[in-house]
């Protein structure tokens, strides 16, 4: 797995991983920062091994006279806690605007009350930060914006719909309402309405990668999300519609 996908990668592991470290972050005072940010912004991070499950946790606390990170967990972490903290090695990755950051979580640790679990690590030794993939990424006006309405994956008979904030011929962001129910991190969400506007559309899988939160977490939230195996007729009208798109003066261009 690559340190460019969204889950957490074994970077020591791969083969001519010294090309990461360029994006190490070899100053104590800019890791922390970044453990610091986020705690402060509450931002979900994706915690567990490469290529096996995987839990959403947040950090609340970061002890530096202690030299311990202390996350929460949602129960729904239960089913799969026990192997993370088991593994011998574990990652967590979130973003923090527009880089791509996982650090190891050395010396895990779980502590169960009755009402939640608190997962606890040393503070990682190294913190890697990865600017965005780079693609050609599509933003409209809110009023104009790309839709998607899909069966929820933990409450199926939920129907979801929900406002693009940028798409791409990889995938997609999508604006998650406070008090709307949460999209999992590795959820693969099956046959997703993707409507680009009043005349055209399509339908896809899609993963969900990552949550960020912006400056206010009480506003939202955005959620990346991959597609999974894009019809050849799909990846034709979303080609086409990105392309009108960038030539267009309502549309705005982004690499991220």
């Amino acid at each position: 797995m690559s340190f460019l996908d969204t889950q957490p990668a074994e970077i020591h592991l791969l083969q001519g991983s010294e090309r990461w470290e360029q994006f190490r972050l070899g100053d104590p005072r800019q890791m922390l920062a970044a453990l610091r940010d986020f705690c402060r912004r509450s931002v979900p991070l994706t915690v567990g091994v490469a290529g096996m499950p995987t839990v959403v946790a947040a950090i609340w606390a970061v002890d530096e006279m202690k030299n311990t990170l202390s996350f929460n967990l949602a129960p729904e972490a239960a089913s799969h806690i026990d192997a993370i903290v088991g593994a011998p090695e574990v990652w967590a990755a979130g973003y923090l605007d527009d880089a791509k950051v996982q650090f190891e979580c050395a010396g895990l640790r779980v502590e169960r009350s009755a009402t939640a679990f608190t997962l606890r690590t040393d503070v990682p030794r190294f913190v890697y930060s990865m600017p965005r993939r780079t693609a050609v990424r599509v933003k409209r006006a809110d009023a104009l914006a790309p839709l998607v309405q899909f069966n929820h994956p933990i409450a199926e008979h939920a129907r979801v719909r929900m406002r693009v904030l940028d798409i791409s011929m990889t995938g997609c962001a999508l604006w998650r309402a406070p008090g709307d129910l949460p999209l999992p991190p590795s959820a693969v969400v099956p046959r997703v309405q993707v409507q680009l506007d009043q005349n055209q559309g399509f339908i896809t899988d899609m993963l969900v990668q990552h949550m960020t939160y912006g400056d206010d977490p009480r506003a939202g939230m955005r959620v990346g999300c991959a597609w999974e195996n894009l019809p050849e007729y799909a990846a034709k009208i979303l080609e086409s519609w990105i392309s009108r798109g960038r030539r267009r003066r309502d549309l705005i261009s982004l690499d991220l």
